[in-house]
């Protein structure tokens, strides 16, 4: 098995989502909330996200970034 991490791209959502509820099901989400908070985040913030892939399916989710509002 090789897994590849690479960075999230729009036709990720749905493999997204379904890890993050797999993974995270006490965290409600929305199918698209990912994506458009990637597109809304400020530069600053330098929000990335992140999937891990097996065989063209995702497998795993990260999401690392900056906290701007922070001192």
């Amino acid at each position: 098995m090789t897994v590849t991490a690479r960075d999230f791209r729009p036709e990720d959502a749905d493999g997204w989502e379904a890890v993050r509820r797999a993974a995270l099901p006490f965290l409600v989400s929305v199918p698209g909330q990912w994506a458009h908070g990637l597109a809304a985040s400020p530069p600053e913030r330098r929000l990335r996200l992140l999937v891990a892939e097996d065989r063209g399916e995702v497998t795993g989710t990260a999401q690392v970034g900056i906290c701007s509002r922070s001192t």
